[in-house]
């Protein structure tokens, strides 16, 4: 099997973040960071890997659904406690791909076969 070449890099989601790279768990963030890169070529169709640099939107994309999966890793969509609640704005906790994600994959390609990647969720945000 293959490695797999993650289309962002844990320095990309601490630098988002606002956090040194250091202060992330660098083996849980780039597991998530491959799995979001599959689900990337999945719903696409197309493998990024081959060309010379990675577009800078699909970079963009696979480090924003990391850092939901961070902030999020078990989709919680509601939280209450006593009289106090707390709401995502997201119907799905934010497993799934965000409209301006979509928007992103879909202008590069996005086969009629992959678009059942794209309701796909890995287990964490």
């Amino acid at each position: 099997m293959a490695a797999v070449v993650s289309y962002a890099t844990v320095g990309d989601v601490a630098v988002r973040l606002g956090v040194a790279e250091g202060d992330l768990n660098t083996p849980q963030v780039q597991a998530m960071l491959d799995d979001i890169t599959a689900l990337v070529d999945a719903y696409t169709g197309l493998d990024f890997s081959t060309l010379p640099e990675v577009p800078t939107g699909i970079r963009w994309v696979v480090a924003s659904r990391t850092i939901r999966a961070l902030n999020n890793p078990d989709g919680v969509r509601q939280e209450q406690i006593g009289s106090y609640s707390y709401s995502l704005a997201t119907p799905d906790g934010g497993s799934a791909w965000t409209a301006e994600e979509r928007r992103i994959l879909d202008s590069y390609g996005n086969t009629a076969s992959a678009r059942v990647a794209s309701s796909f969720s890995i287990g964490y945000g």
